[in-house]
């Protein structure tokens, strides 16, 4: 603590009270003057300092000084404080006070810049785009320096060049060089030989740059400063005044503190971008990859639309590549696919200037897929025949006899959605690999689809961690005109009760890998998986086949066989319906269930009943005892439901309620902002009937 005692209640004494009063670290022990009506008296006094009219130096003995401010200017009273022989104290008068006052201002004026640094940097942090962080750094270095312009220029390697990416008060004569070259003897050169901020009080007065040009726009002082990292230029962010001013170091340092975070923001962008690119190609063809197929032909759809034409999806696929494989070996059949994929590229290349290219994936280990825009019947056999011949050509470059099966969906003739034309194109091929032509057009005669069932997917969600962490398919009629329930009891009246269970089943599988999904849960019986045996878990895809409690009451030890040759081949089981029959314990213990899910009647129930309530939180504890079992709730459809599923310990859930919220169907999407406008929570594909 530094006390202090003033002598002076005049124009001075005011503005040093006006420094020192907010600082906690300072006691000001009273203020005396022989004038009681003294300018700064009132101030002192509603300040509730001691206000002294007597002779200061007597005033003086009584208190305990570190530092005197004599601001009357009177030689006798100095030379008094400078010979009082109880002097302790320092004294302090005319450039002292000054030197003083100024420390004071520089600490508030740093203060106050790292208070605003800080809610930028924070603005900085919350921005979702480059954009918005250039445009942030630039006006916020503005506001807390008090000038009028600022600008952020990134450089452009190729062109040598730099491009103005955020400004904000830029002169009109300035507006119109968005872009810009080095120019010999210019500012840009000078601040990027100088490598270090480059400060310019005052243009007028400078004779190191030529700076007519900026002069004559009302720029007249500036802060330049490189945005460079350790290996390359990366632009320059320049904050202007039109007025002559001084820049003090501290605040220049703050500035380049802004320029780092516009070199991090600059970095991450160009990272982003490298993943983006290696995450949308396939790394051995440098076709796009799977994940990119639907994005493509959601767009591809849209400007058929628009333009009204029409969109063909071509998927091929290499007859006997197993063989390939298995003969030469893996590195041999990948310059197998890349022969493929090139011959396949020039084949269906565009003929004219005005067409667009047509867009080519890996969609599978050994299957591409064309995407051909502005199409026709006349031009799918042209193209396919095409593809046929060009990889059936280049047999010899293989060394091995090389041949294609092409299966075609075309929208909108024959489908009407995206999800249509892959399921036609997939039958379609299904059929080409089986005919000797190896080609099959989709026909609204032989692949009209049926539209009885559709798969939606339904989010579980990780309520501790807030995040999707799978999906469950559920079957569903695509009009909504029957339940699911329903529907199969025609289907089985019909007799295809079994043949439909096993497509839907199949299908589910199937898109669960076209779909990248981590983890997809999938409603089962002994009757299906007794029949799709040969079905095989598609790689680096947790598939959860879920039996219901009744049915596992039934063969229990048939039916605990069954399950041990899926638990083989890598699928995992969960408990369906938990609660809502009868619990069998021993099936239970013995199938060893990855996951038991709780059914909702029970979650109703504990609801109502904070009796039951209780019972079932001492269930779920001791269920979750074994770690390797996880415990779902199903169908939360209002909050309370979920406040209840928390309360007894369960965080895994799914239902309508989660949908609401703007959680998305598959684990890796972003949620939706609650109560934003959102897309459809359900992806859907129809099955033959």
């Amino acid at each position: 603590m530094t006390r202090i005692f003033i002598i002076g209640a005049g124009k001075g004494c005011k503005v040093l009270l006006e420094y020192l009063l907010p600082f906690s670290w300072i006691q000001i022990l009273g203020v005396a003057d022989c004038n009681p009506d003294a300018l700064a008296a009132e101030m002192a006094q509603r300040a509730g300092l001691p206000f002294f009219v007597t002779d200061p130096i007597e005033a003086l003995k009584t208190q305990d000084v570190d530092i005197v401010f004599e601001l009357t200017g009177d030689e006798a009273i100095k030379n008094s404080l400078l010979t009082l022989p109880s002097r302790k104290f320092g004294v302090a008068t005319g450039d002292a006070i000054h030197l003083f006052i100024n420390a004071i201002v520089e600490a508030k004026e740093k203060d106050f810049l790292l208070k605003k640094h800080m809610e930028i940097s924070l603005m900085i942090a919350q921005s979702k785009t480059v954009a918005q962080i250039f445009d942030t750094i630039v006006t916020g270095g503005m506001e807390i320096t008090e000038m009028p312009v600022g600008s952020l220029a990134l450089f452009d390697q190729e062109k040598e060049e730099f491009a103005i990416v955020a400004q904000k008060g830029l002169p009109e004569g300035l507006l119109h060089r968005d872009r810009y070259s080095i120019r010999p003897g210019g500012l840009t050169q000078f601040v990027l030989s100088n490598s270090k901020p480059t400060v310019i009080p005052d243009l007028k007065d400078d004779t190191v740059i030529e700076g007519g040009f900026l002069l004559n726009t009302g720029i007249r002082s500036l802060v330049a400063i490189p945005l460079v990292s350790e290996w390359e230029l990366l632009g320059i962010l320049y904050y202007d005044d039109i007025h002559p001013r001084t820049y003090p170091t501290y605040l220049v340092e703050r500035l380049s503190q802004f320029a780092t975070e516009a070199v991090i923001a600059i970095q991450k962008h160009k990272a982003l971008a490298q993943v983006k690119q290696l995450s949308s190609r396939d790394p051995l063809t440098s076709l796009y990859n799977r994940s990119q197929l639907g994005v493509k032909l959601k767009e591809a759809i849209l400007t058929a639309d628009r333009e009204e034409y029409g969109v063909a999806l071509l998927i091929c696929d290499l007859d006997r590549f197993k063989e390939v494989n298995a003969k030469f070996g893996h590195q041999y059949g990948d310059q197998v696919l890349k022969i493929m994929a090139d011959r396949v590229a020039a084949a269906v290349k565009k003929e004219n200037a005005g067409e667009r290219a047509p867009l080519l994936f890996r969609s599978g280990a050994d299957e591409m897929t064309v995407l051909l825009d502005n199409a026709n019947h006349e031009k799918i056999v042209q193209k396919t025949t095409a593809i046929r011949k060009a990889v059936q050509d280049a047999s010899a470059e293989a060394a091995f006899p090389l041949d294609i099966s092409i299966g075609v969906a075309l929208y909108p003739t024959e489908c009407q959605s995206q999800d249509q034309m892959m399921t036609l194109a997939n039958q379609s091929l299904m059929i080409a690999k089986k005919s000797d032509q190896k080609i099959c057009i989709g026909s609204t005669e032989s692949f009209k689809r049926s539209s009885h069932i559709d798969t939606l997917f339904e989010p579980i969600v990780d309520l501790e961690q807030n995040i999707v962490v799978g999906c469950e398919a559920l079957s569903r009629d695509a009009h909504g005109r029957f339940s699911i329930t329903d529907m199969f009891k025609q289907y089985a009246a019909l007799g295809e009760l079994a043949g439909i269970k096993i497509s839907c089943f199949i299908n589910q599988v199937q898109m669960a890998e076209a779909l990248n999904l981590n983890r997809v849960f999938l409603n089962v019986d002994s009757a299906l998986l007794s029949q799709c045996g040969w079905v095989q878990k598609p790689p680096n895809i947790e598939v959860v086949l879920e039996i219901s409690e009744s049915e596992s009451l039934q063969d229990f030890e048939d039916y605990l066989k069954i399950t041990k040759k899926w638990r083989d081949k890598g699928f995992k089981f969960a408990i369906d319906d938990f609660g809502a029959g009868f619990i069998s314990l021993p099936f239970i213990s013995k199938l060893d269930p990855d996951y038991i899910k709780i059914d909702r009647s029970v979650i109703l129930q504990a609801v109502v009943s904070t009796q039951f309530r209780a019972f079932l939180k001492s269930i779920v504890g001791a269920l979750q005892k074994d770690q390797s079992i996880s415990i779902i709730a199903e169908g939360i459809e209002i909050e309370e439901e979920l406040r209840v599923t928390r309360e007894v310990g369960i965080s895994l859930v799914q239902g309508f309620l989660l949908k609401e919220k703007g959680y998305p169907p598959f684990p890796g999407l972003e949620p939706h902002d609650h109560g934003a406008a959102r897309p459809e929570t359900t992806h859907s594909i129809s099955t033959q009937g």
